[in-house]
């Protein structure tokens, strides 16, 4: 099952701390992780869908289970941890969430899909350099410099308000629920 919504505009780094705060990947491999959602119930997994483009971004939660029981419950317990990050979290569950906002977007900057979601969702090309291949002249969206820096210094500016707002507009308004089995089984569908 997943559960989804979209925001329009550019990125934000509120979006990026809250799927980084609701990740059950575990920053040490030994350790079940500090999310709200890494204590599951056994066989069922929910993992955070974070894609930013230019013009909009898709979060969500990835929920699977070996039965549709499972993945009822754990689709509750999703929806619930949404809820709650809406409500307000602690200063240090977002510092925590910051961090790791930063470090995944600092890992995915080592590759080369990394490299180029980076560079190109802030890249632009004029329709003279397109048409005549002559040269490239990126010119820079908002005025600002493309950087891996400046993406790590717009998560060190997420505040808990723009936090907990940016789970309260988008949440109840634009949710998209998607189900690939018996839908009848899951929450929020019968």
């Amino acid at each position: 099952m997943f559960i989804g919504f979209g925001t329009t505009g550019a990125s934000s780094s509120e979006l990026a701390a809250l799927a980084a705060h609701l990740s059950p990947t575990p920053s040490v491999k030994w350790s079940k992780g500090l999310s709200p959602l890494a204590s599951l119930p056994e066989g069922t997994s929910v993992q955070t869908v974070y894609l930013p483009y230019s013009d909009a971004t898709l979060f969500g939660l990835l929920v699977q289970g070996s039965s549709p029981a499972a993945v009822t419950e754990a689709g509750k317990a999703a929806v619930a941890s949404l809820k709650a990050a809406a409500q307000g979290v602690k200063a240090e569950e977002l510092k925590t969430a910051v961090a790791k906002a930063k470090f995944t977007a600092a890992n995915a900057a080592d590759t080369r899909e990394g490299l180029v979601n980076i560079l190109g969702s802030k890249v632009c090309f004029s329709i003279y350099d397109i048409l005549s291949i002559t040269q490239w002249s990126p010119q820079v969206l908002a005025g600002s410099e493309a950087s891996l820096e400046s993406a790590l210094s717009s998560l060190d500016a997420v505040s808990a308000s723009a936090f907990s707002k940016v789970c309260i507009t988008s949440y109840p308004q634009n949710t998209i629920l998607m189900t690939l089995s018996s839908g009848c089984f899951l929450p929020h569908c019968c």
